[in-house]
Parts: C-alpha cells; sequence; structure tokens
C-alpha cells in the first residue's frame, strides 16, 4: 500500500503528452466531444471551451515543428471579419502542440452537395455559391486591380513603386481551395476553411491539392490565379458532375469544357479553367463581373439529404483513422 501511495500520480486526461480522446479535458480547457477529420499535420475536434461555453472546431498539430503553419494560419485569419470566412477563435501552444481554435460550422461541405452524391447543381445555385465564395476570396486577396494597374504601366512614380511593394505584401492566397473547404452553413452560405496552407505575398509553394491546382503556375510563387483557378474548376463540378480537365488532371490532361452547357456559361468557365494563365481571371472582382454579366439569381443553399451527409461524415471519419 506505501508503495502504491509513493508511486506517481497518472497524468490527468487531456494533460500534457496525453494522447486526444473523445471526453478528455484538451489543455485544461477544451472538452473533446467528436473527431472530425486528421491529415499529417494533425486533428480537427468539435470541442467545448469551457472558459467560455462555445463550441469550436479545435485544430491540434501533431508535429514538433508546426510553429510555422500555426502562426501562418492565426494571422491569416486574425483581422477577417467576411461571413464566407471561418472565424478565428484562438491559437496557442499547449502541451508542445500547437492549436487552433475557430469557430464550429454546423453543416455538410460542398463536395456532399455535388454529384455524385447529389444531383447537379442549378446555374443559379451553382453561380449564387461561386459568388459568395469570390466574395470571400476577394477579402482575402491582395488589391489585385491596383496592382494590375500599376504593373502595366512603365512610368511609375517613386511614390507608385513603394506603392506596388507595399500591395504585393497585402492580403494572402488560401492554396487550398476545393469542395472539402467550403461548408454550407443554413443562413449563411458557403464559408471557405482550413487556411493551414495560406502563403502571404508571392512566397511559398503552391501547395493544394492537384485536380485544383493550375498548371504552369512556379512552384516557388503563390497568386490568387491559384485559388481562382480552383474556383473555376468547382463551378464546372457543380454544373455538369465532372472535372473540366481529362483524368482530373490540369498538369497532363486536357481541358474539355462540358458541350452540353449553355455557350455564354462555357465560355466563362473556358476562361477560368485555361491552362493559359493569361487567359484566365486575374482577381476575384474580374470573376465576379463576369458572373454578373450572365446573371445570377440569389437562390437558397442545395442542402443533400440527411443521409447523403451522415454518409459523407461517416467515410471522413474512416479515413482519418485510417
Amino acid at each position: 500500500a506505501l508503495a502504491e501511495l509513493a508511486a506517481p500520480m497518472p497524468p490527468p486526461p487531456g494533460g500534457p503528452g496525453a494522447a486526444p480522446t473523445p471526453g478528455a479535458l484538451f489543455g485544461e480547457r477544451w472538452l473533446l466531444q467528436e473527431k472530425l477529420g486528421g491529415g499529417a499535420s494533425g486533428t480537427v475536434w468539435k470541442a467545448l471551451d469551457t472558459n467560455f461555453g462555445a463550441t469550436v472546431a479545435l485544430k491540434i498539430y501533431e508535429r514538433a515543428d508546426a510553429s510555422d503553419e500555426v502562426q501562418r494560419e492565426y494571422q491569416a485569419l486574425y483581422d477577417i471579419t467576411h461571413p464566407g470566412v471561418v472565424r478565428l477563435r484562438d491559437g496557442l501552444k499547449v502541451g508542445g502542440k500547437g492549436v487552433l481554435a475557430s469557430e464550429f460550422l454546423d453543416g455538410p461541405t460542398l463536395r456532399s452537395a455535388m454529384a455524385p452524391a447529389a444531383d447537379r447543381l442549378s446555374w443559379d445555385e451553382a453561380a449564387t455559391i461561386t459568388m459568395k465564395l469570390l466574395s470571400a476570396l476577394q477579402t482575402v486577396h491582395p488589391p489585385m486591380p491596383r496592382i494590375l494597374a500599376l504593373t502595366v504601366r512603365s512610368d511609375l512614380t517613386d511614390d507608385e513603386q513603394v506603392e506596388l511593394a507595399r500591395l504585393r505584401t497585402r492580403g494572402m492566397v488560401h492554396r487550398d481551395v476545393k469542395p472539402e473547404n467550403v461548408v454550407l452553413v443554413d443562413g449563411r452560405g458557403p464559408v471557405l476553411v482550413d487556411f493551414g496552407l495560406a502563403a502571404a505575398g508571392p512566397a511559398g509553394a503552391p501547395g493544394g491539392t492537384p485536380q485544383y491546382r493550375p498548371p504552369g503556375i512556379a512552384f516557388e510563387g503563390s497568386t490568387p490565379a491559384l485559388d481562382l483557378f480552383a474556383v473555376g474548376v468547382m463551378l464546372h463540378e457543380m454544373l455538369t458532375g465532372r472535372h473540366p480537365y481529362t483524368d482530373s488532371d490540369p498538369i497532363a490532361g486536357a481541358l474539355e469544357i462540358d458541350e452540353s452547357l449553355d455557350p455564354p456559361v462555357a465560355a466563362l468557365l473556358a476562361q477560368a479553367c485555361s491552362p493559359d494563365d493569361t487567359i484566365r481571371f486575374h482577381s476575384a472582382e474580374e470573376f465576379i463581373q463576369a458572373l454578373a454579366v450572365l446573371g445570377v439569381d440569389e437562390v437558397p443553399l442545395p442542402v443533400p439529404p440527411p443521409d447523403v451527409t451522415e454518409l459523407v461524415a461517416s467515410i471522413r471519419h474512416a479515413v482519418a483513422e485510417e
């Protein structure tokens, strides 16, 4: 008995060094409720912030060298208040692990609302989602119209050269826009999540998901063209149920815009998804204007049936658990 009393006490659930598990109090603050997903960098949990009584999405980074990624995502979201961008709650280190807390979004991803999981979306449905996503990107991207206006001129004053250099460091590029990173929130619209790869200015490799990465992007550069191309690909998928490139490969595949689309819509998608970066849209504003010319009647978000949403969630959980 004396030996048992003298033995060191085990750490409390959720304490430093403990593996996150449902029901554990992580960092003496967040009550872990459900694992939402995970990957190479860490896991995302639905959790209760016991300090404020709020439900949050808690991203716990597993790698010891993840501090740069945590800081990057924290800085990317700190000042953003657009309804189409997930809201940050907190960012810190707990037990040597980087932690980011953001608002918990109750809704399915865009992937579960697209074919083959659901019916193809109508033009107004798909265009409404696209317009709202572009509005969110317009908020986070560098001010491209002014940057482009200054870039094409050869007679910049000293003040304008200083302004151009300053503008190029403003804003950020998401770098991983895809249906899985868009959550459809009833009464709010599509919300862009997962800014873990976001890059400020031109620095950083493109990253992201190959199916949504444009051809011809330099490995050492990140520009809004990355995100805008991905939005174009998603719009084609929403309308047709398939990727606009053969084998879903923008690098090696050929661009094949669905012939069943109305000619004006097909022309817009050919521009948005073009392999030639000189043809594609160069700013979210330009893309929005092109959509507006075709006419968009805002409609309620398409919400997948509960069984589809639950099936997609179960697949996501299974993949996260390998």
